[in-house]
């Protein structure tokens, strides 16, 4: 860990952490050597040059490729007191792979974390940020157009799709070597969503095994199932821009997410009017019509229809 110190020079200490915890200074200082002629702030850049055995006591560098984190803190500077407690939290973090080449010269790969959690990301957003969304447009909006066949794409996108793939993205994020802390909002919020995920597709099994063509008003599991489907999407999107910022994705992924969320919910908004004032339409004009989407039953259309007539 390495800071400014007051008068401008470098401060650097070796430390121990553990998960959350605040890193404390090791018995072992004399492992590292600063070059402070090299080091401080200069020209505005605070720089630490320091070197390291490959190998001390409890800590050796693989040759073959060593995994390492990053972490700054932009806003805030411990005091000069080499052994302080008194750190502010990272606001930026990252990681790398660090291979000696045959000069001793140190290369940047994504690490093993990187790859994992980037698989994580890229199978979760596939899940919840089009799969899932698609299975709830379906439902919605596709009965007109194919009557027969939207019930099994919205089922099985669900079942074949977005589950078995919301399990691997978890497998990726655990062999990455992420573990539960509910402190960590990402992980807190994922645990909910994976739960309502799954009470969600109870929801729509309760539906499916107590649907009765002839009732004349939609059961409550019925509209849990719509509002809950819903509010869960809003919460995997939160869930996904959490999972951004934690990974400290650069500044054009965030704003492609944005605007991909934004294009989600505008369409379905956008859609949904579009469908309520067409039926609203034929109802005034010909007193009967046939646009049918979440919420409105062939039998509601044909009853208003006879109403409206008889009126």
């Amino acid at each position: 860990m390495a800071w400014p110190s007051t008068n401008g020079s470098a401060i650097i200490t070796q430390r121990i952490a553990e998960r959350y915890s605040v890193p404390r200074v090791t018995s072992q200082q004399s492992d590292l050597s600063l070059d402070a002629t090299s080091s401080g702030v200069k020209n505005g850049k605070f720089i630490a040059k320091f070197t390291r055995a490959v190998s001390v006591a409890g800590s050796s560098i693989e040759s073959s490729g060593q995994d390492f984190v990053w972490a700054l803190q932009t806003e805030e500077r411990p005091p000069d007191d080499a052994s302080t407690r008194d750190i502010f939290i990272h606001n930026s973090k990252g990681r790398y792979t660090y291979v000696m080449d045959a000069n001793a010269v140190g290369i940047s790969s994504l690490s093993r974390y990187d790859k994992y959690i980037l698989a994580h990301g890229i199978i979760m957003f596939a899940v919840w940020g089009f799969l899932v969304p698609g299975a709830v447009f379906i439902a919605r909006f596709t009965r007109n157009i194919i009557p027969q066949k939207w019930f099994k794409l919205h089922w099985g996108i669900q079942q074949f799709l977005a589950s078995p793939l919301t399990l691997i993205g978890l497998i990726s994020a655990y062999v990455a070597g992420v573990r539960f802390h509910a402190a960590n909002t990402h992980h807190f919020l994922g645990v909910v969503v994976f739960g309502g995920f799954i009470f969600q597709l109870t929801l729509g099994w309760i539906h499916h095994k107590l649907f009765d063509p002839s009732r004349k008003h939609f059961p409550w599991w019925t509209k849990l199932h719509w509002w809950w489907g819903r509010i869960l999407i809003l919460l995997a999107f939160i869930q996904i821009l959490l999972g951004l910022q934690q990974y400290n994705a650069s500044h054009g992924v965030f704003v492609g997410y944005y605007i991909y969320v934004l294009f989600i919910l505008s369409s379905y908004g956008g859609i949904s009017y579009y469908l309520y004032r067409r039926r609203k339409r034929d109802l005034e004009t010909f007193a009967k019509s046939d646009v049918l989407y979440t919420g409105i039953r062939q039998d509601d259309v044909e009853q208003q229809s006879l109403l409206i007539t008889s009126t």
